[in-house]
């Protein structure tokens, strides 16, 4: 058989441009065919996503904190806030959960010191309430076995209401006011009073329906 005779070096150049032409002529019109895809792929990703609605806020109950007594010129206590509005009425303060403690400075006072008088408010329950703490509602009373010394309603005047809203577990503690030593009675607003005398006493303040034990102080 006679031998194929071998395609020449210029033959075989011709070949391969001709192969490589073709591979960019594919090249071509694959990109002239993908272009426009890739552009529109890129136009949606920048469109604007539709607005998410969002949820408004939510309200919450306000709770009165930190609400402290302050003395007045009627020589009770009053207090600078009210009660914060709740979504559903709460129950008023009463005992056990409740609990009123009538406070002292000292436990014996010298002839020159003057006692300086005050009261604690404490929630122990579990649920929050309202209780009036206003000057009308507080009452500190000392006295000296059965006798009567002094009244700080005795000679009041612009007694007023300030209902508060006490959280469970608050403890709220009133600002002392000084008791100078003297008897009072409803009477003897005007006039000169008679001093107290050496000996044993206790004080015992009242809030609303809530009444305290006695808090037991010598004067010497």
């Amino acid at each position: 058989m006679p031998a194929t005779p071998r395609p020449s070096r210029q033959t075989i150049f011709r070949r391969r441009r001709a192969a490589l032409v073709a591979c960019v002529v594919l090249m071509l019109a694959a990109l002239v065919f993908l272009v426009p895809h890739l552009v529109g792929s890129g136009a949606d990703s920048t469109a604007e996503a539709p607005d998410t609605p969002t949820a408004s806020p939510t309200p919450t109950s306000v709770t009165a904190q930190d609400v402290a007594p302050t003395p007045d010129a009627g020589g009770g206590a009053s207090t600078a806030t009210s009660a914060a509005p709740t979504a559903e009425a709460l129950q008023p303060c009463i005992p056990p959960e409740v609990v009123l403690t009538a406070k002292l400075d000292a436990e014996t006072y010298s002839a020159d010191q003057q006692p300086k008088l005050s009261l604690v408010l404490e929630n122990t329950g579990s649920k929050p309430c309202t209780i009036d703490v206003g000057t009308a509602k507080q009452v500190y009373t000392i006295t000296s076995g059965a006798d009567h010394i002094w009244t700080s309603t005795d000679c009041q005047s612009e007694a007023r209401s300030q209902p508060v809203q006490l959280g469970a577990g608050q403890r709220l503690e009133a600002p002392p006011i000084t008791w100078v030593k003297e008897r009072s009675a409803p009477s003897s607003c005007s006039g000169e009073r008679p001093k107290a005398l050496p000996g044993t006493y206790q004080l015992t303040v009242q809030m609303d329906s809530l009444t305290s034990e006695p808090a037991r102080f010598v004067l010497q």
